[in-house]
């Protein structure tokens, strides 16, 4: 099995400032799907010329823009940039014989610097990056007890070297045998998993600042949020937020009840 993450952060000067992790879960069969689907909506809304070009991939940023925000405001159709969007958030309700869960980890910070999500402490998995594995290992083992999950990032992410160290650190230390413990890094253009995960985390971050014409996307993309079974404590969520705060130069964690 494969989970594809990407980041997102709040814009500068939101206030509380946050960064988020958001992932994929699929099979290995499923990957092929993923790219045809691309393919397919590339060449419906961007041309034939536009599909087969890999050096073009797909980003929210561009999808969901406020440039295409007020376009669709002002022209009453949606652009056919959020169009693509659209059809992504759709993806899993449409080809329901295919196994596909999204996840995502908010950290919020209260005062005005960016949270440290990417764990910059290499012995030291921060909490919110930790309960994101942990769930995806849970999902998998649910599913598939016999496959190992490997991790893919964007190759843009930030702290790459920090954040692959604690990965294995962590890995070892609890014995999470279904989780592969050396963590790759893609180029997004040719990894069409990264491109969802992309997507989705500019998507989870307009809906935490508040972005209410994107609320019915968001809404969508709850639909593929993974659930555990139920527990003595109730139902997990793939989507866990939390609040970061430092003492004495340390970091510590708490749940985020609210966005």
């Amino acid at each position: 099995m494969w989970f594809f993450v990407d980041e997102s952060w709040s814009p500068d000067g939101v206030s509380p400032a946050f960064g988020l992790l958001s992932g994929i879960l699929v099979k290995e069969s499923t990957l092929p799907n993923l790219e045809n689907f691309l393919f397919n909506i590339r060449k419906k809304y961007y041309g034939a010329d536009h599909a087969k070009d890999y050096r073009h991939d797909i980003k929210g940023k561009e999808l969901l823009s406020n440039q295409m925000l007020k376009l669709w405001t002002k022209n009453g159709s949606m652009p056919n940039n959020m169009c693509i969007a659209k059809e992504m958030l759709t993806f899993s309700s449409i080809n329901k014989e295919l196994y596909f869960k999204s996840f995502a980890s908010f950290v919020f910070s209260e005062n005005a610097s960016k949270p440290d999500l990417l764990s910059p402490d290499p012995k030291n998995l921060s909490t919110p990056i930790r309960t994101l594995i942990k769930n995806v290992a849970e999902a998998a083992w649910a599913e598939d007890k016999e496959k190992q999950v490997k991790l893919v990032f964007d190759q843009r992410l930030g702290s790459q070297e920090s954040l692959a160290i604690s990965m294995k650190h962590f890995i070892a230390g609890t014995k999470q045998i279904n989780i592969h413990p050396y963590p790759y890094f893609a180029v997004s253009n040719i990894s069409p998993g990264v491109q969802f995960a992309d997507v989705f985390a500019y998507l989870l971050a307009k809906e935490a600042q508040g972005v209410k014409d994107l609320h019915t996307f968001y809404t969508l993309w709850r639909e593929t949020q993974w659930q555990s079974e139920e527990g003595p404590s109730g139902k997990r969520y793939g989507l866990n937020s939390w609040n970061e705060y430092k003492e004495n130069g340390e970091r510590f964690y708490t749940v985020r009840r609210t966005w």
